[in-house]
């Protein structure tokens, strides 16, 4: 990146944006090669771009407000739904998707549900596709590369699960291996059951008594998502419409947390703090909402 952009800078007019379709990398350290880093930003597409009407637009350390207003502007003309968004690991969607995709690992791990029950629980919820099941699809390897990012930008709470090194390890990379949490026909590419492996890998873990609750699996994001409001990384009525348009989501996290409710929300967080630990810290905003006897995050 940092070579292409110098050549950019070079070659295109002074007046030219310069826009990368990054997922997770920085936009200010991509910028500062340039002699322009008000004029670089991030536009990030998502997969797959000519269908998918989401794209995150990305302001670095020194992007101006003029170059946010003219990439917001072309996004309208192609009809693609844009959402400014304030730099971070992972920026907003995936972000917040890494804390649930993760968490679904962890509750695998803890053997208090088999991967059918989880992809299903999770659509019957608001999910279009289960965590496992999009984790096979998109592939362990790419899964334990953006975990192990996500944990070193992010720290404890976004530690990355066991199980998903060990997969990586043992080469089951999910549907382009013929293999992964599914095993895939060879031919169609479509899951014709659980991997048989499985089973033995998971008895390597301590196995919980803990009851499942789908909700647990969402805690994780909601609490993300309350984290990035206080960090000022995307305007709050614009979260649940981003993780809508990017993920296929029937309900965005925040309406889930007021469905749940949000003192339950920080109820449950505490348990499962006091027994799973940072994964499940409560955003400080979350207390403040409880303690001021919100029912909204917003309003």
């Amino acid at each position: 990146k940092h070579r292409l952009f110098r050549e950019l800078d070079e070659v295109t007019p002074p007046h030219a944006l310069l826009a990368t379709n990054t997922s997770s990398l920085s936009i200010t350290y991509i910028a500062s090669v340039t002699k322009r880093p008000s004029q670089v930003l991030g536009l990030h597409f998502f997969n797959p771009a000519h269908v998918m009407k989401l794209v995150e637009v990305v302001r670095g350390l020194d992007t101006s407000e003029a170059t946010l207003e003219l990439a917001g502007e072309v996004c309208r003309r192609m009809g693609k739904l844009s959402i400014q968004v304030e730099e971070c690991a992972s920026f907003l969607v995936n972000r917040l998707l890494g804390r649930y995709a993760s968490e679904a690992l962890f509750m695998l791990q803890d053997q208090v549900i088999d991967p059918e029950g989880l992809d299903r629980a999770a659509f019957d919820f608001v999910m279009p596709m289960g965590p496992i099941a999009l984790r096979d699809f998109t592939g362990i390897d790419i899964g334990h590369h953006v975990a192990t990012f996500n944990h070193s930008e992010y720290g404890a709470r976004f530690e990355p699960p066991a199980l998903l090194g060990q997969m990586f390890e043992r080469g089951w990379l999910g549907q382009k291996a013929g293999q992964g949490f599914y095993v895939y026909d060879p031919e169609t590419r479509r899951p014709t059951g659980v991997n048989p492996q499985l089973a033995g890998l998971l008895e390597r873990f301590p196995r919980s008594s803990e009851p499942f609750d789908v909700r647990r699996l969402f805690l994780p994001m909601i609490n993300e998502a309350l984290l990035v409001i206080q960090e000022h990384v995307a305007r709050p009525g614009e979260i649940d419409l981003a993780m809508r348009a990017g993920l296929g989501m029937r309900r965005g996290p925040l309406q889930i947390a007021e469905d749940i409710g949000l003192a339950e929300c920080l109820n449950l967080l505490e348990g499962y703090f006091l027994t799973h630990g940072e994964r499940f810290r409560p955003a400080p905003l979350l207390k403040r909402l409880v303690w001021g006897r919100r029912t909204m995050v917003m309003g």
